[in-house]
């Protein structure tokens, strides 16, 4: 087993409950603890917080025409804001130049 997105590592979680980091027998466990624990915090939390694989689409809505707060991003490389300006479902407004982080 594989650590996936993990919150910490093999070895950090040894020093923590006192393994010596030379002891494998029990690293395909650990490695399952690991996943589980932090799945188990991404659901408690209702995010995650490690990058997409790759670009992904996303929909935000707001009452303040000029405020819109989103998740994190995690890198600006293929960013691209749209708005739809006149609520016909066509997202026609590009405003990713004219984003601003607090």
């Amino acid at each position: 087993m594989s650590i996936t997105n993990g919150y910490c590592t093999q070895n950090e979680l040894k020093a923590f409950v006192g393994i010596p980091t030379s002891d494998s027998q029990d690293n395909d466990l650990l490695d399952d603890a690991i996943n589980a624990a932090s799945r188990q915090i991404d659901t408690f939390c209702g995010r995650y917080f490690y990058a997409d694989g790759s670009a992904s689409a996303r929909k935000f809505y707001t009452n303040d025409q000029y405020r819109l707060h989103v998740d994190n991003i995690s890198t600006t490389t293929g960013l691209v804001v749209k708005y739809d300006e006149d609520e016909d479902g066509t997202y026609e407004v590009n405003v990713a130049s004219n984003y601003y982080q607090v």
